[in-house]
């Protein structure tokens, strides 16, 4: 193991932590690859972190607000398509339906590198629906497979929520071969 010059950096916080689980790492191809794909996480994590605290503040932006914010720092090419009369939403559910978008996003980008992404969401008289849909990578996918954790986690909030979610494999349509996530949250 090398001495690895973290200058600038907290050798406690996450970014040095990365950097010195790589350097303990350094010859281990498979275990860097682990390392680079914790650090993705993390990072996807943090990211998260700011947007929960930015969509309970009190001056926190409306949720397309927030979306269109959400999108543009993604780096891919996605479409926001409203459906209804938008409508307030409270904190909880904005946060929560912020939450499902940024992991939808991390695993597009991580799974289908280069698919052309729909965030659409949908509001009527009893429910706001809220679909994100991937057409098929155009890119070269990260190795590993994902714990399959996320899905749970968007389910549980939308549970929690009074809502249902569904998510899987699109068999039909332009977006063959992609994925949708879809949650419906009624009120």
């Amino acid at each position: 193991m090398r001495k690895a010059d973290t200058a600038g950096a907290d050798p406690t916080g996450p970014d040095g932590q990365a950097i010195q689980t790589t350097v303990a790492l350094d010859g281990d191809g498979a275990g860097i690859a682990r390392a680079r794909h914790m650090a993705a996480d993390l990072s996807a994590s943090l990211e998260q972190a700011q947007w929960t605290v930015h969509a309970l503040r009190e001056d926190s932006l409306p949720l397309l607000e927030s979306l269109t914010a959400m999108i543009e720092s993604s780096g891919h090419r996605e479409v926001l398509a409203v459906t209804g009369t938008v409508r307030e939403l409270s904190a909880q559910v904005t946060e929560n339906l912020l939450r499902i978008a940024q992991e939808a996003l991390t695993n597009a980008a991580r799974h289908a590198p280069g698919a052309e992404l729909a965030v659409e969401p949908a509001f009527d008289a009893t429910s706001t629906r809220f679909a994100i849909r991937k057409g098929p990578a155009t890119g070269e996918a990260a190795a590993g497979v994902g714990s399959g954790m996320g899905l749970i986690g968007m389910r549980e909030r939308v549970v929690l929520l009074g809502g249902a979610l569904t998510a899987g494999p699109l068999t039909e349509g332009p977006d063959r071969a992609g994925w949708q996530v879809e949650a419906v949250i009624r009120g």
